[in-house]
């Protein structure tokens, strides 16, 4: 069974579960949720802090990742297709000179016929029009074991994280390793100040920020209300860990 704490569930919320399955690997489920939240100073000033990005982390005792099993994996085609276009274009002009001499019935001069004949030619266009699809991945497998979530900028603005992004999907799957007496699964949520979107909330407060250096210190003393801080200016909001024990599979 999981040991889940969770620091500030109402603004993000991570469970996590790891279970058998039939090919003798076990499977790590995890359930994210993430909502906005309000904060009150000493000045009674209401905030709303936001999350741009977290990051799920895993840690591993005495197993190992099976290959091709990352949720997310952006993985990108070897293979580009693309288009190659002809396009056969006649001139205007060419195509009114040509049918001229059958509608008059009379023999062009030696300059008019030249001019048609010019004006007749065929002209090629060439173009070559690429295309490749490309995913947006909420959350996205990275290296070390992470797992980066965030919201697709789709026409140029970043949106704050808001709702559930894992609803018991399989993170990955994990193997034990040869002789392993202990196999244990570690999964972290946290996110960095600088991914912290701190707001003032208008509608409850005149509040208003003397200056850019004032946001970033008001938003540094909500930052450090937060708990869980670390000294590299990461927050971690929730931990969660399973023991797997009696295991009889590595021995």
């Amino acid at each position: 069974m999981a040991n889940n704490r969770n620091a500030v569930p109402e603004l993000i919320e991570v469970l996590m579960r790891v279970g058998s399955v039939e090919d003798g690997n076990r499977e790590v489920r995890a359930e994210l949720r993430v909502h906005n939240i309000s904060l009150t100073t000493d000045e009674a000033v209401e905030f709303s802090v936001e999350l741009d990005r977290a990051v799920l982390a895993l840690d591993l005792d005495g197993l190992e990742i099976v290959p091709k099993s990352r949720h997310g994996e952006p993985t990108k085609q070897n293979d580009v297709q693309f288009e190659h276009k002809m396009t056969d274009e006649r001139s205007r002009q060419g195509e009114i000179s040509a049918s001229a001499e059958g509608t008059l019935g009379v023999q062009p001069s030696a300059s008019f016929a030249a001019k048609a004949s010019g004006s007749a030619g065929v002209k090629v266009t060439e173009s070559i029009t690429a295309q490749q699809t490309q995913s947006l991945l909420r959350v996205k497998a990275r290296g070390n074991l992470t797992w980066e979530v965030t919201e697709p900028m789709i026409g140029g603005g970043s949106k704050p994280l808001d709702d559930t992004y894992l609803n018991d999907d399989v993170l990955c799957k994990v193997r034990a390793l040869p002789g392993a007496n202990l196999l244990a699964v570690k999964l972290e949520a946290f996110a960095r100040k600088r991914d912290l979107r701190i707001t003032p909330l208008s509608k409850l407060s005149r509040f208003k920020f003397a200056s850019k250096n004032h946001e970033k210190m008001v938003g540094a003393l909500i930052a450090k209300s937060l708990p869980n801080q670390s000294g590299n200016g990461v927050v971690i909001f929730s931990v969660s860990e399973v023991v797997i024990e009696d295991d009889q599979s590595n021995r």
